[in-house]
């Protein structure tokens, strides 16, 4: 007679070993992503707002085009500091910085007085979509298998789009939620369009909380000669081996050494 409580085969063991650690990358790669959703929120959230922009402060065409494109401004500086501030404070660390510029951001942009200061702001907030664009896809490869790492680096591809989407429609709403459909008009204490950008916030606080409860990236911890805590990172990630994983990582630093902006243009 067949013994139908036959012991699970090795391969079986694995897959049901392996399934926790899936899903704690699959988690920590979703709240590293969130920074993409706000790359998309931001720079799609001010669509709603521009013609009440405009009329509010009275802005000349060149003016409203300044404040609705700066925070492209901020975002180039972001990306190009981004590696740099990663390698020096730690890539989780850069990640609840720029959840803190969001947030500054969102609430600085809704309540500017002035056109000046709604410009400022979102230089402010481009900065943090800098550094998201950068921080993110580098955090999710760092920290995922070589066999996933493809499925998980789309994520934060698939949160940009996801992003932009949501801001818009939450313009719709905001709009549909006024009394003559009118961006100008007031919903409770402020208009709606200041409303299109505080809505900015909840997404911020909720990328900050998450990104307090993921770990560092292996590959900061080996630079920083933080030996043990990587080994441990590299289990609950990479599930390979770790001396192995450490002394590739080391390598890689090694031939990095020295290097400098200006290798980007040299032949």
């Amino acid at each position: 007679m067949r013994n139908n409580s036959a012991e699970p085969t090795q391969h079986d063991q694995g897959n049901h070993q392996g399934n926790p650690r899936v899903q704690f990358i699959l988690r920590i790669a979703i709240a590293a992503a969130l920074g993409g959703f706000l790359f998309g929120y931001d720079t799609a959230v001010i669509n709603g707002a521009v013609s009440a922009i405009q009329s509010t402060f009275n802005a000349s065409a060149v003016n409203l085009g300044l404040a609705v494109s700066s925070a492209l401004l901020g975002s180039a500086a972001g990306a190009l500091g981004a590696g740099w501030l990663a390698d020096g404070i730690g890539r989780r660390r850069s990640m609840w910085l720029a959840a803190i510029l969001f947030v500054v951001s969102a609430l600085g942009s809704a309540l500017a007085p002035r056109l000046l200061d709604l410009v400022a702001w979102r230089v402010i907030g481009g900065v943090a979509v800098g550094f998201a664009s950068v921080l993110a896809p580098a955090y999710i490869a760092e920290i995922s298998p070589a066999e996933m790492r493809g499925r998980t680096g789309s994520l934060q591809q698939l949160a940009i789009v996801l992003g932009i989407f949501i801001a818009l429609l939450s313009d719709y709403l905001l709009v549909l939620a006024t009394p003559d459909q009118n961006p100008l008009s007031n919903l409770g204490p402020m208009a709606a369009w200041r409303w299109m950008l505080i809505s900015e916030l909840v997404p911020a606080v909720i990328y900050g909380a998450m990104v307090l409860q993921i770990p560092e990236s292996p590959r900061y911890l080996v630079q920083k000669g933080r030996i043990e805590q990587a080994r441990v990172v590299i289990c609950k990630t990479l599930g390979e081996p770790t001396q192995p994983v450490i002394d590739r990582i080391q390598l890689s630093l090694g031939n990095h050494e020295g290097s400098s902006i200006a290798d980007l243009f040299s032949r």
